[in-house]
């Protein structure tokens, strides 16, 4: 395994590398030649490859600054069949087409570099810029499924071809898909960007639909009922999820200052116990919250104040950790209520985001404005009203949202069995 020493040498060399090969753009055209091999039409031409540095030189051979090798290659490959181009003459001009990528004027020598250490580059000098949070989905995705799937190929020999047959295999929800991909296609960026690849593989690949998604949302009877099953603090931080569609992470990294009040500012966030910055610049949002809400919450403040200055703190006083939450406290009351067999049996998945879902399907049904249920919940950009003159910013619509979701959940005065 390279050690973080030779990822940075090697870095450092793969930029001067790129810098050699655009220096080294093709400045003589090639025709190609045609070969006819019985049923089918053939391809022989020369292209320029890179090899790592160490390589053994061979006549004809040049050595770059970086160490590396620039050998010119024979090629060779089929490029069509006697079916589909049945006179010489239509095969010459499926040759010309096949010249072109060769022939262009920002052609560069293809690099002989492996995804696999493409990829521990990419972590060293990319990733490390990221969340925290999106660092450990990264670093999963790539050494759990992509370097096993795609580690021992050439970038230039990853085609369109390959990546759909990979995305096709994933048996994931088709968020979980869309997002695999979405980062092996940033990864594919900064490789194209360095010069590795002029391809994109990406280019019509097709990912599931988002609204085939197999996530759990509590109705408002669910809602309830999980509330008032609640002991304790757990009680007010699940009627806060519900009434606001908060993400559980921003509800955990809510601060005394941050209730102003019937306003909630989100300024940060909550991951596995550590506090970070929210999930998107849209996730910084100011919204109303109802009247009753704003009383639970100031009274929570005022009788459990701690030293990391949170709203809510676990038992021994540090930051929320969601999965431990779920696991211990929202699992236990799902099952007591018999909710959680019904998810099961759906074969759905479920956790604290079940009550944002829930939140903005009631939302919608009661006829809010798609605009306001998306400031709300951080899906697009909220207000930008200064806090000193929130007041004033506030919409009726946004006002409204806050009370439905109070009626909604507000506790009956009689015993229902949950829908």
């Amino acid at each position: 395994m390279e050690t973080k020493e030779d990822v940075e040498r090697s870095t450092h060399s793969a930029m001067l590398s790129f810098r050699e090969r655009k220096r080294m753009a093709r400045r003589r055209y090639q025709q190609g030649q045609l070969i006819d091999d019985k049923d089918r039409w053939c391809a022989r031409w020369r292209e320029d490859v890179i090899l790592p540095s160490g390589s053994p030189m061979r006549k004809g051979d040049k050595l770059l600054k970086t160490g590396e090798v620039l050998r010119r290659t024979r090629k060779w490959d089929v490029i069509a069949t006697k079916r589909e181009c049945p006179t010489k003459r239509l095969a010459q001009r499926k040759l010309e087409e096949f010249m072109r990528r060769i022939n262009r004027e920002d052609y560069t020598p293809a690099s002989t570099e492996t995804f696999s250490a493409f990829a521990d580059r990419w972590k060293a000098n990319v990733m490390i810029h990221h969340k925290e949070s999106t660092q450990l989905e990264e670093r999963r995705l790539i050494e759990r499924v992509l370097k096993p799937e795609f580690g021992q190929y050439l970038l230039r020999e990853i085609n369109a071809e390959a990546v759909q047959r990979w995305v096709s295999g994933l048996k994931f929800a088709p968020k979980t898909v869309v997002n695999r991909a979405s980062t092996f296609k940033l990864m594919w960026k900064t490789a194209k960007t360095w010069g590795y690849v002029q391809h994109d593989p990406f280019e019509g690949l097709r990912l599931p639909t988002l609204e085939d998604s197999n996530v759990y949302q509590f109705s408002a009877e669910e809602m309830m009922a999980i509330i008032n099953e609640a002991k304790g603090w757990y009680k007010i931080f699940f009627e806060l999820l519900a009434k606001t569609g908060m993400r559980p992470g921003e509800a955990a990294g809510l601060r005394p200052e941050d209730l102003d009040w019937r306003v909630i500012t989100v300024k940060q966030s909550v991951w596995r116990g550590k506090t970070q910055t929210t999930k998107t610049k849209n996730s910084v949002r100011t919204f109303v919250i109802s009247d009753q809400l704003a009383d639970k919450l100031r009274q929570h403040i005022a009788e459990n104040k701690n030293e990391r200055g949170l709203i809510f703190v676990n038992k021994i006083g540090r930051p929320i950790n969601g999965d431990h939450f779920v696991d211990k406290v929202l699992n236990p009351i799902l099952k007591r209520l018999g909710i959680w067999a019904k998810i099961k049996a759906l074969g759905l998945r479920c956790g604290n985001y079940a009550f944002r879902h829930g939140n903005m399907t009631e939302l919608s049904r009661s006829g809010v404005p798609l605009k306001t249920i998306q400031a709300r919940v951080g899906h697009a950009p909220g207000s930008k009203v200064t806090h000193k003159h929130y007041i004033h910013a506030v919409s009726a619509d946004d006002v409204a949202a806050a009370e439905i979701m109070e009626g909604l959940l507000r506790p009956k005065q009689e015993e229902e069995s949950v829908q």
